[in-house]
């Protein structure tokens, strides 16, 4: 399965120019306009390299019969009779050696979520992941995970993930998606407070998405909007 880390970053503009403060929030003199903005950045790289696209948990299904006989039969990576255990170290009940991804914290590893994804806490190396996070379900605007500063997730196939955020009056947003290669290619929208869509853009040529004012998310009414990544 494919799957990609998901990072957002929001910073809302006002009226003298000054640097981006660790809630994420910066300002802009305003232009003839007074026109504010809310910039924000989604790449979608995983920390400390790609993310494998197939799981090598072995299902409680794929069991050999003869697991637990202290033989190593075909199929089976280790067996070591009755001292098999689902704890550190140990061969599994599955006769299966000790993995990142087992959901089974074991020497080497700093965490272990039974998943082999970023973008939850815990990396795909079973190393720790720096958050703020996603909360699932937030798939629609309504949805969407509240987000002031950073917000980290993971955004696999079919996947939705909508991060909310406020925008000051006569504000505009810009956005990007990026992957590494931009081989993750994924439209972005914007939602108004009241769930209209004022902005969508599409991935270019090499794969990135990029939205900014100029696809509509600009002169906007003060009040909280979702960025979706669809």
């Amino acid at each position: 399965m494919r799957s990609a880390l998901l990072a957002l970053l929001v910073a809302c503009g006002g009226a003298e120019k000054q640097r981006a403060s660790d809630s994420g929030t910066s300002s802009e003199s305003p232009s003839a306009t007074s026109e504010s903005s809310t910039d924000t950045t989604l790449p979608t790289t995983p920390t400390g390299g790609s993310t494998p696209t197939t799981s090598t948990t072995l299902t409680d299904t794929a069991v050999s019969a003869l697991c637990g006989n202290g033989v190593l039969d075909p199929g089976e990576e280790c067996d070591d009779g009755p001292a098999n255990a689902d704890e550190a170290d140990a061969c599994r009940t599955t006769c299966r050696l000790p993995r990142c991804g087992d959901d089974i914290v074991d020497t080497g590893e700093s965490c272990d979520d039974g998943n082999i994804v970023g973008g939850d806490g815990c990396l795909h190396t079973c190393e720790p992941e720096e958050g703020p996070f996603e909360v699932e379900p937030n798939d629609t605007w309504v949805e969407a995970t509240p987000a002031s500063g950073a917000l980290a997730g993971h955004l696999g196939p079919l996947d939705v993930d909508c991060a909310s955020f406020d925008v000051p009056e006569n504000g505009h947003v810009t956005a990007a998606l990026t992957a590494d290669g931009c081989s993750w290619a994924s439209a972005l929208s914007v939602y108004n407070p009241e769930g209209v869509r004022v902005a969508h853009a599409l991935p270019g040529v090499d794969g990135c998405t990029v939205l900014g004012p100029e696809e509509g998310a600009r002169y906007l009414v003060e009040g909280t909007y979702a960025l979706c990544a669809e």
